[in-house]
């Protein structure tokens, strides 16, 4: 009878990596301290492409608006857009999308436009098997109107600690792509990456000026381990808007009465709810809202009651609890309210936990 040998398939991780909310299930699963093996060619989740929602279809602010002059909004889930000299305005495309993008991210020009860069971040968690590796970095993009040709540069920075960009960047790399042109085609560029990625990484596209009546369309992200682009991998929308999550929670705008949670009365004007967020958060999360007055609660009849104060309290990675104020004595201390959407697609809230 031929001999049975078992394999050891514990899987060697950073410590760092068992040190959040997940760390029982790391450690169900196998996972203990230690240092990466050289055998590991991707994320955790085994995927190539590290760049998160790099096909945009995940889009929960929208997926049109404008961009004020020289500053970074988000726009598509992790991607932030900067607009230098002018405002400008953006939206997502599908329809003409290359075949590597199941859409792409459309930039339209304007008079004093010097500029464009389109960014992510990305926790060091993730970017812990790029470290002093070679790897590819790639997008598709055309452009349109009166420019037939424009430069793509590329720029990677580093916080100095692990994950603190409010505490100060640098740059550790930067280089350039091959010229675009009004053809969709997909560019890119291999580099080492520098030990200082670490702490995490800002990985920046920038492109020329764009004038009025021209534009420039991008999608099909990539950043990968390697000498070699290869065929983009664009993860599945489910999966993707879990992963979105993680930085960012957007309620609202579904439909105009669009139910938010359900809450106590704790006496005429205040009401208290928790709720749980999808899946854990990066960080306890920091509210903003569209306006106070986009959100209401309900009276004991079912009659709106507009809000008068928005508070988020109590917050971690996995809930918090809404905090709601009302401008007259209308509600039964004790009583359940609903918190609602005050009759209006243009009420938003989030909960943001972005780097």
């Amino acid at each position: 009878m031929s001999s049975i040998t078992f394999v050891d398939k514990t899987t060697v991780v950073p410590a760092s990596w068992l040190n959040d909310v997940n760390n029982a299930v790391y450690s169900g699963l196998g996972m203990v301290a230690g240092s990466i093996p050289p055998s590991f060619t991707g994320t955790v989740g085994g995927i190539k492409n590290f760049l998160h929602n790099p096909g945009l279809s995940v889009a929960q602010r929208g997926i049109t608006g404008s961009l004020a002059a020289n500053t970074g909004t988000y726009c598509p889930d992790r991607w932030i857009v900067y607009s230098a000299g002018s405002t400008a305005s953006w939206n997502i495309g599908t329809s003409g999308a290359p075949p590597f993008s199941p859409s792409y991210l459309y930039l339209g020009g304007a008079t004093g436009n010097t500029g464009f860069s389109i960014s992510q971040r990305l926790e060091a968690i993730d970017c812990a098997p790029l470290v002093g590796k070679t790897v590819t970095l790639s997008l598709a993009a055309d452009c349109q109107g009166s420019i037939s040709t424009l430069p793509i540069t590329y720029s990677i920075y580093a916080p100095t600690s692990v994950d603190n960009w409010p505490g100060g960047y640098s740059s550790i790399a930067t280089g350039t792509f091959a010229t675009i042109n009004t053809l969709w085609s997909r560019y890119s560029a291999s580099f080492v990456m520098p030990t200082s990625a670490v702490n995490g990484l800002q990985i920046t596209f920038t492109f020329g000026a764009v004038p009025a009546s021209s534009a420039i369309a991008v999608g099909g992200f990539q950043l990968e381990l390697g000498s070699v682009m290869t065929s983009v991998e664009i993860p599945c929308k489910a999966w993707e808007t879990q992963r979105c999550q993680r930085y960012l929670i957007v309620r609202g705008g579904g439909n105009a009465n669009e139910g938010i949670a359900v809450l106590q009365a704790v006496s005429t004007t205040v009401a208290y709810g928790a709720i749980t967020f999808p899946n854990a958060m990066r960080v306890a999360p920091t509210p903003a809202y569209s306006a106070v007055t986009d959100f209401a609660l309900t009276n004991n009849v079912g009659g709106f009651l507009t809000a008068s104060a928005i508070g988020f309290v109590d917050a971690g990675v996995l809930g918090g609890e809404y905090q709601i104020t009302i401008g007259s004595a209308s509600l039964v201390a004790g009583n359940a309210t609903r918190f609602l959407c005050n009759t209006t697609t243009n009420a938003r809230l989030y909960l943001s936990a972005e780097l």
